[in-house]
């Protein structure tokens, strides 16, 4: 038998005994049972020497027969570096108990093998379990286990979050603007008014019916915005003026204070007080 399939027999025998639930001798009593050929005679004259053999004697006794040793201590020196690094707990698992076989005085009681079990995990999982002390190795592989699954689904948790913003956002990760937005767009400049078709930022006048042209006195636009300023168009002086209003607001201004000649300019007032008068007012103070 070369040192592949003795491995490999041994592992198989271990499964089947987990199951069995079987003692040390009648594991020992199965396996060289299922022994055939050579390796049959061969344990017949081994096991006459050594009578009472428990199954962790019988591995050793195996692997001195058909592993050599040199291989032995690669597999010792793996298992003393064994780390989860990228793998799943289940991969893990698998190596740390194939590698332990051929390093038994790491591993010689359960506390031991589940103290290195757990220097061997990945730091995320290890940070959770090393505070718990578990004593034994079953309980530090279930617990590993169940952070393993908590962190897959955080993970598709967040994957899932992720794939959400990104629907909600444009290719360059921006978030998609509406047609009226009054943000600038990537280049920096103003985006065009879908309701005037013109560039600026803010609610267009147009939306607004209270607002009125001074110029023309129609509703929609302002003054400096009027199609009708520059066009050499004569309106009412009336309707002439420097700002806007609202539809109902006296823009008349001060139209008394305004002369007939045209010019808008304003006219001084002069008020005369009589010295008569004003010792009689009530309101005049005298000094």
């Amino acid at each position: 038998m070369d040192p592949v399939k003795a491995n490999e027999w041994l592992l198989e025998m271990e499964k089947n005994f987990r199951l069995l639930r079987c003692g040390e001798q009648q594991k020992v009593e199965i396996g060289s049972y299922l022994l055939t050929g050579a390796d049959s005679r061969w344990w017949n004259l081994k096991g006459v020497r050594e009578p009472g053999m428990n199954w962790a004697r019988f591995k050793v006794i195996f692997r001195e027969k058909y592993v050599p040793k040199a291989l032995q201590n690669a597999k010792c020196a793996e298992f003393e570096h064994l780390k989860q690094t990228g793998k799943p707990i289940a991969e893990y698992e698998a190596a740390f108990t194939n590698l332990a076989e051929y390093a038994p005085h790491l591993v010689a009681t359960d506390e031991m093998r589940a103290r290195r079990f757990e220097d061997g995990l990945r730091y995320e999982i290890k940070r959770v379990i090393r505070p718990l002390v578990l004593p034994t190795y079953a309980d530090v592989l279930d617990r590993a286990i169940i952070v393993e699954q908590d962190e897959m689904e955080k993970r598709k948790y967040f994957d899932s979050k992720k794939r959400q913003n990104f629907n909600n956002e444009g290719p360059s990760g921006q978030k998609r603007q509406k047609p009226e937005s009054n943000w600038r767009n990537q280049r920096g400049q103003i985006p065009k008014c879908l309701t005037c078709g013109k560039n600026h930022s803010g609610e267009c006048w147009r939306k607004r019916p209270d607002v009125i042209c001074f110029y023309c006195n129609e509703v929609g636009h302002i003054k400096r915005n009027c199609p009708k300023l520059g066009t050499g168009a004569i309106l009412p002086r009336g309707n002439q003026g420097g700002g806007n209003a609202r539809p109902g607001e006296n823009r008349q201004g001060n139209q008394g204070n305004r002369s007939g000649t045209g010019n808008n300019q304003r006219q001084g007032q002069v008020f005369a007080l009589m010295p008569g008068d004003a010792k009689n007012d009530e309101i005049v103070v005298a000094d």
